[in-house]
């Protein structure tokens, strides 16, 4: 980030706050955004120096998977910049491109490893004991999850924060079961995020852009599905499923009945129009990612 920093300054790379959104973010329009692309060769470089890719096809593709989600991510951020707005693909365009992505990666670890029958029996029942209904889930776990984060990216900290300490737990739960190159691939992420905190805690010199909060999103879900966790990411990810759910809420309020039932989605926008501050909202997601990511640990 230290390197990146200025060359996304040189190149004018500046949010554009939404008109809609609330007052006090008009503030952070230009703050230098793509900081993603940091956290993305973060997780590159060091997963080439510490782990050993070639005896981890399945890692290897969840790393795919990741860049693939950023790449995404960094056209759609590329898009707004060169439209000089804040509309990047069309909804249409960006879903395809990741269930494209999703399963591909999804295909890739059913056909290339045991995956489907290796996971605990409830996961074979639930499916009828049917592999492509597994994949379809597969498919739809990694795009939610990864438009999940997306929705969450939206304070100073919030996401980098709520992920670093996703990522953590994930670690633990990885190292309970023996699995030491997932565990070592969710403290590298973890680290990744840690770093980009230090430049987008509270005033945010650079936020991650959609390059990052996709990226974080494949990444987390990927890393439930080869540890056979892949409904712990509910737990986990809970502030993450609480600002999808009340934007789908909001949406639905407002096209049956015409009523809002926040002040605006997702839900940490509508605590700032309630008059919290930014960093107190901020802490209280990492406050309650940190309960719900301990308690998961202890359940694995």
């Amino acid at each position: 980030m230290y390197l990146l920093l200025p060359v996304l300054r040189f190149f004018k790379v500046g949010q554009k706050v939404r008109q809609e959104g609330p007052a006090g973010h008009a503030g952070k329009s230009g703050t230098p955004t793509m900081g993603g692309i940091g956290i993305i060769l973060t997780l590159l470089v060091c997963s080439f120096i510490f782990l050993d890719l070639d005896l981890n096809p399945s890692i290897f593709a969840l790393l795919l998977v990741t860049i693939g989600f950023g790449v995404i991510g960094f056209l759609d951020d590329l898009i707004k910049f060169k439209n000089h707005s804040n509309q990047g693909f069309f909804g249409w365009q960006k879903f395809w491109l990741q269930v494209a992505v999703a399963f591909s990666f999804s295909l890739f670890i059913l056909s290339a490893s045991n995956q489907f029958f290796a996971s605990p029996d409830y996961i074979k029942t639930l499916f009828l004991g049917l592999p492509v209904l597994y994949l379809l889930f597969l498919a739809f776990m990694i795009v939610g999850s990864a438009n999940a984060t997306n929705l969450n990216d939206g304070l100073d900290g919030l996401l980098a924060g709520c992920s670093t300490i996703s990522l953590l737990a994930f670690s633990l739960i990885c190292l309970k079961q023996d699995q030491m190159g997932l565990a070592s691939f969710a403290v590298i992420g973890a680290g990744a995020m840690l770093g980009f905190l230090w430049y987008n805690r509270y005033p945010a010199k650079v936020f991650m852009g959609d390059a990052g909060s996709l990226a974080i999103g494949a990444f987390l879900s990927g890393i439930a599905i080869l540890s056979h966790r892949e409904f712990l990411l509910l737990l986990i990810g809970f502030p993450f499923v609480i600002e999808t759910l009340s934007v789908i809420l909001q949406v639905a309020s407002f096209k049956i009945f015409k009523k809002r039932i926040f002040k605006m989605a997702p839900l940490h926008h509508h605590f700032e129009l309630c008059g919290m501050k930014e960093t107190k909202i901020v802490y209280m997601f990492w406050v309650v990612t940190f309960v719900c990511g301990a308690i998961a640990v202890i359940m694995a």
